[in-house]
């Protein structure tokens, strides 16, 4: 197996186990890939990332506290961040209005995205509740694992 290629088997196996353990995310990581799968309801969805031999990934961002936020410059504001590589997409469909504008409250589990990730869309809940102050990124756009998608303020 090259190093670009991505091993079908050990995703259905993983998948498979997910669905058997009634697992909502599993992850796993080697030096040539890191596979996330994250079930919402009974879909299921698979990302693989190809990882660099001599690229360390990086540890998941711990979300940011307030406290945090506001001795980097008084924002008080929380961000929802991609969980993958992929494409963003503000709608369900290309005709469909936005999951959230700009102003929306929302509430923590909200679908305010989809990333697309290997051909399977996968709905990205809001981790905070809050109001909607930024889409940070544009429709269609590629985006990367921990790129902040919007930008949340508190109710």
């Amino acid at each position: 197996m090259s190093d670009s290629k991505i091993d079908l088997d050990s995703i259905r196996e993983l998948t498979d186990l997910a669905v058997e353990k009634d697992l909502s995310e599993l992850e796993y990581e080697t030096s040539k890939q890191r596979i996330r799968i994250v079930r919402q309801g009974p879909a299921v969805a698979a990302a693989a990332i190809p990882v660099p031999a001599a690229v360390q990934p990086a540890p998941a961002a711990a979300p940011a506290s307030a406290e945090t936020e506001a001795a980097a410059g008084g924002d008080s504001a929380s961000y929802i961040e991609s969980p993958m590589v992929g494409t963003f997409y503000a709608s369900p469909a290309p005709d469909a209005p936005p999951f959230v504008q700009t102003g929306d409250r929302i509430e923590k589990g909200r679908t305010v995205c989809i990333v697309e990730a290997m051909k399977l869309m996968n709905e990205i809940e809001a981790d905070v509740g809050g109001i909607v102050a930024e889409r940070l990124v544009e429709n269609g756009q590629g985006v990367e694992f921990g790129q902040r998608l919007f930008k949340i303020t508190p109710a």
